[in-house]
C-alpha cells in the first residue's frame, strides 16, 4: 500500500513539475505585473468568451440563459454579468453532465468534501489542474520558496496506519495528520528536524495540532516558511506557528470547483485576487464567482457560501494589491437561535479569553449549543463567564441557551478528510 501511494504521490509530482508548468508559469507573471486597468480589459475578454463558449457548446446554459431571456449578444464586459443569473452547488450537482464541454473521458473528476451537505462533484480538464498548479508554484516563489527545497506535507494524504513518506522526486516529507498524539511529539519532531524542511504545508488545524504537541513537550523548530489553505486561519493559530515553528506564515484561499482564488499579500494586510484566475462578485454573505482557468466545465456566476470582506474605500492599482480585509470562513458555519436568526462569524466568542488550546461549537437543535473547550491551562469560571459575556454580546442569552464543556482533544469534530470546521451542527 504504502509503495502505491509513493508511485502515485510521485506520478501527481511529475506530472505538474515546473517543466510541465512552465508556459503557465511564464504566463501568469506577465498578468501579475499588470494595472488593475490592463487586468480589468483582461478580464473582460476573458468573460465574454467564456459566455459565448457556454452558450454554444453546452446545453444546460443555452436553456438556462433563453430561460431568463437573456440576449447573449449584449453581454459586452463584465460589466453585463448582472444580466445573468446566478446558479449554486444543488444547480451544478443535477446538471454536472451537461455543462461539461466535450468527451468527459478525458476529463478528471474531482469532489468537494461536502462537510455541510451532499459532496459536489465537478469535471475539471488536464489543462485547468496545472494553470492552478502554476498560480500555486509562482506564489510561493514570490514568497520565498521554490518547489524542489524541502517540504513538510501535513494535508491528510496519508492514512491513520502510515506515519511518514518521504518521496525522492519533489523532495517532500509526508506526514500523518491522524496520529497527532501526545506519545508521538517527539517522533514528529525528529522527523522534521532531521528533515531540515524550508517550509511546510496543511490544513492550519492539522499545524496548529502539531504545534501544541510540540509546545506541550517543550520543542520547538525552524521552518522559515509556513503554507496554510483549505481552512480559514484564524489569528491565535499564525501566533502559535510563529512561537513554535519560528515561521513565516502564507495563507491561500481557494475551492475545488476553482472558481476563485485568493492569496495573502507578503506584508499579511490582507489577501489579493490571483490575477486572470476569475471575476468576483462580494456580497454580505456570500461571494458570486466566475472562473477563467477551466472552461471545459464552465461555472459562470457560481454562488460560493463564504463571507469575505473588502477594504473600505480601497482603490486597487496594480493587479496584487491586496483589496480583501478578511476572509470570514463558511457562512454554513452559523448557529440557529430559538427566534429562528442565523450568526455567523462565532470566533468572537473566544476573543480574548486565556487557556483556549481549541474550541468548537456544536449545535444538535435551534437554539441550544454546546462549546467545547481544549484547554491550554488552568481554564475555569472567570474564562467560562467570559465567553459566555461574548455570547449575550453578540447573540444575546435570551435566544440561545449555552452548555460550555472542558473536553480532551479527542471529543473535537473532525471532516472525513481531518478538516476542522469551529462550528458543527449534528
Amino acid at each position: 500500500m504504502k509503495l502505491k501511494k509513493y508511485l502515485f504521490e510521485t506520478a501527481k509530482y511529475a506530472l505538474r513539475s515546473y517543466p510541465v508548468i512552465r508556459p503557465y508559469v511564464k504566463r501568469i507573471d506577465r498578468l501579475y505585473s499588470m494595472s488593475q486597468s490592463e487586468i480589468t480589459e483582461y478580464n473582460n475578454r476573458k468573460f465574454v468568451d467564456l459566455v459565448n463558449l457556454a452558450y454554444t457548446k453546452t446545453t444546460f446554459y443555452r436553456k438556462l440563459y433563453d430561460g431568463y431571456g437573456v440576449d447573449i449578444s449584449t453581454i459586452k464586459s463584465t460589466g453585463d454579468i448582472g444580466k445573468l443569473p446566478i446558479i449554486d452547488k444543488k444547480i451544478v450537482r443535477e446538471n454536472a453532465g451537461s455543462i461539461a464541454i466535450g468527451n468527459k473521458h478525458f476529463l478528471l473528476k474531482a469532489a468537494t468534501s461536502g462537510t455541510t451537505g451532499e459532496p459536489l462533484t465537478i469535471f475539471q480538464s488536464y489543462k485547468s489542474i496545472l494553470i492552478e498548479q502554476a498560480y500555486l508554484y509562482l506564489y510561493r516563489k514570490r514568497c520565498g520558496f521554490n518547489y524542489g527545497e524541502p517540504l513538510v506535507s501535513l494535508r491528510g494524504h496519508l492514512d491513520s496506519k502510515t506515519f511518514k513518506m518521504n518521496t525522492f522526486i519533489g523532495n517532500i516529507l509526508y506526514l500523518s495528520s491522524y496520529q497527532l498524539q501526545k506519545e508521538k511529539a517527539i517522533d514528529y519532531y525528529n522527523e522534521i528536524s532531521k528533515f531540515a524542511p524550508k517550509a511546510i504545508e496543511g490544513y492550519p488545524s492539522s499545524i496548529y495540532n502539531l504545534c501544541c504537541l510540540l509546545k506541550e513537550a517543550g520543542l520547538t523548530l525552524n521552518i522559515p516558511l509556513c503554507f496554510t489553505s483549505s481552512e480559514t486561519l484564524y489569528g491565535f493559530q499564525r501566533e502559535l506557528f510563529k512561537k513554535v515553528l519560528n515561521c513565516e506564515t502564507f495563507d491561500w484561499y481557494g475551492c475545488t470547483e476553482h472558481t476563485i482564488g485568493l492569496a495573502e499579500d507578503k506584508t499579511h494586510s490582507g489577501y489579493f485576487e490571483l490575477p486572470g484566475y476569475s471575476y468576483n462578485e462580494y456580497f454580505d454573505n456570500y461571494t458570486v464567482t466566475t472562473s477563467f482557468i477551466n472552461p471545459r466545465f464552465p461555472l459562470i456566476r457560481y454562488k460560493v457560501n463564504d463571507a469575505i470582506t473588502l477594504k473600505p474605500d480601497f482603490v486597487k492599482h496594480s493587479a496584487i494589491d491586496s483589496n480583501i480585509k478578511t476572509i470570514d470562513g463558511r457562512t454554513e458555519s452559523t448557529i440557529i437561535t430559538r427566534s429562528g436568526a442565523l450568526i455567523g462569524r462565532l470566533n468572537f466568542l473566544f476573543k480574548n479569553v486565556n487557556y483556549i488550546k481549541l474550541g468548537q461549537i456544536v449545535q444538535h437543535k435551534q437554539g441550544d449549543i454546546e462549546i467545547n473547550i481544549v484547554p491550554d491551562g488552568p481554564f475555569g469560571d472567570t474564562e467560562k463567564s467570559q465567553i459566555m459575556k461574548h455570547v449575550d454580546e453578540r447573540i444575546g442569552l435570551h435566544d440561545i441557551e449555552v452548555t460550555i464543556n472542558i473536553v480532551t482533544n479527542d471529543k473535537i469534530i473532525y471532516t472525513k478528510r481531518n478538516k476542522f470546521n469551529q462550528v458543527v451542527k449534528l
